[in-house]
């Protein structure tokens, strides 16, 4: 039998075929190359009027390789997308089941529908308690007791008693955005007011307050004019419960609404409890005051809140700050036995660690209402690259805004090819507009992060950024 002898013919063969696969594989390099350098030019023209800004992004694939970086090691005030830090700390370390739970105790003796004691309040840090809650305190309490001898007590101990990150801008105190912190807390720690014209010109306007309570006092200086045009201002005293209204509401205007943050949450929600027990028949003869719940207490109820998935969602979808930071100090106290802006960073650091991060994060606050906060897009997109890889990812991805959609992205890039394809988070504080998260199309997968930090006005730092973003979606669907 003859033994095959490769041919001059097979060599030449398989020469070819290693020479046309050498080939192949160098236009799948140049055709990727060329597909970056044509989207590296197209962001470049999109962030051509930002000369006296500052921009960074960077693009990674599916499987986390790096596609395409501006700056992406520039520290840059992140504004809300620092959220994603806080929220993806809380949804790893406390898990997506936990949930609040407010209690409510007596101290002392029952004796003849009277209590000869206190009633105490415990708070847990829950964000979301609203007055329905503190209503049906009343009412369970109502139903045991017609009058209490001795106080409300009002137990905010789970967290600190710094209300405010020291580094916030004053004159943003008074907003609903920077809503107080606090270990018992109730209607986002803010106050509604609804401006009403009077019947007749030159009477008072009519306030509404919701909740209506005591606890505010408003100073009511508009007055009614004829027409329909309004021009009103609310402005909430710096550390008061005191809001003074000033400016004229037309005879045929539509009611006004206007949000402003309170003083002292806890007797907020001591004072609220106090009001509707007496709307519950119950006579409170003490006072509402802080303090500890005593070891001797018993307890009467208690109100849970919904999961933490759920809470996250609400977080993200609507950018809510009071929320990030309840949640920033609730790791705190999990984590470390007492909540603060302190341990709670501390928490979120050590987590970042923990899930393979070497982070460029300064972190001051848990919403990014700070301009002191700063971090990289690089981070940012190895934050989000890494949570693909977590067990509750589903969670997380699903609490984030979706283009054309819902949240803050609901009027954004529609009518675009992101609409519905960009799960993201949006960032933004004076001179500085973010977004950072997920696109997700039918033939490949972003993590992104864009951040500007410059003075062009809001509006057109958006549009840029959401021009962006569509380029990046494009480059992904050119696959």
């Amino acid at each position: 039998m003859m033994e095959f002898q490769p041919t001059g013919l097979l060599i030449i063969s398989l020469g070819i075929l290693l020479l046309l696969s050498s080939l192949f594989t160098l236009l799948t390099e140049y055709k990727k190359v060329s597909k970056v350098n044509k989207l590296d030019k197209m962001i470049n023209s999109s962030i051509e009027g930002l000369a006296d800004g500052k921009v960074g992004i960077c693009v990674l694939d599916a499987e986390g390789n790096l596609i395409y970086a501006l700056n992406p090691d520039l520290k840059l005030i992140p504004a809300s997308n620092l959220k994603l830090f806080t929220g993806a700390a809380a949804l790893l370390l406390l898990g997506p089941n936990y949930a609040y739970e407010t209690k409510v105790y007596y101290a002392g003796t029952i004796k003849n529908g009277t209590l000869h004691g206190n009633l105490i309040v415990k708070g847990s840090g829950d964000p979301s308690l609203t007055y329905e809650d503190i209503s049906k305190i009343a009412i369970t309490v109502s139903k045991m007791v017609k009058a209490i001898e001795g106080n409300i007590i009002v137990d905010e101990n789970i967290f600190d008693q710094k209300y405010v990150e020291s580094s916030w801008d004053i004159e943003d105190l008074q907003y609903y955005y920077a809503a107080r912190v606090s270990g018992l807390s109730v209607e986002k720690n803010v106050i509604r007011l609804v401006v009403y014209p009077g019947e007749k010109e030159r009477e008072p306007a009519r306030i509404e307050l919701i909740p209506n309570t005591s606890y505010v006092k408003i100073i009511n200086m508009v007055r009614t004019v004829s027409g329909s045009d309004s021009n009103i201002q609310a402005r909430k005293a710096l550390m008061e419960n005191r809001i003074v209204l000033n400016g004229e509401i037309g005879v045929y205007s539509e009611s006004m609404e206007f949000i402003r943050a309170i003083e002292d949450p806890p007797l907020y929600f001591g004072t609220l409890l106090r009001e509707l027990l007496a709307l519950n028949g119950v006579v409170v003869k003490g006072q509402v005051k802080k303090g500890i719940l005593p070891a001797n207490a018993i307890e009467i109820m208690k109100i849970k809140s919904k999961p933490l998935s759920e809470l996250l969602r609400d977080m993200m979808k609507s950018s809510d700050n009071m929320m990030a930071e309840h949640l920033l100090k609730t790791l705190g106290a999990v984590q470390y036995g007492k909540g603060s802006f302190e341990t709670g960073i501390k928490a979120v650091i050590s987590f970042l660690k923990e899930i393979g991060i070497n982070s460029s994060l300064t972190m001051v606050d848990g919403s990014g209402l700070s301009h002191l906060n700063q971090v990289s897009p690089r981070t940012i997109a190895q934050l989000l690259q890494k949570m693909k890889e977590q067990k509750y990812f589903e969670y997380f991805i699903n609490s984030l805004p979706i283009a054309g959609v819902d949240g803050t992205l609901k009027k954004r890039m529609i009518g675009t090819p992101a609409e519905g394809k960009v799960f993201a988070k949006t960032g933004t504080l004076s001179g500085v507009s973010t977004l950072s998260g997920y696109i997700k199309t039918e033939k490949g997968e972003a993590v992104f992060s864009i951040m500007i930090n410059s003075s062009t006005q809001a509006k057109e730092r958006k549009r840029i950024i959401d021009e962006i973003c569509v380029k990046i979606l494009d480059y992904f669907m050119d696959q």
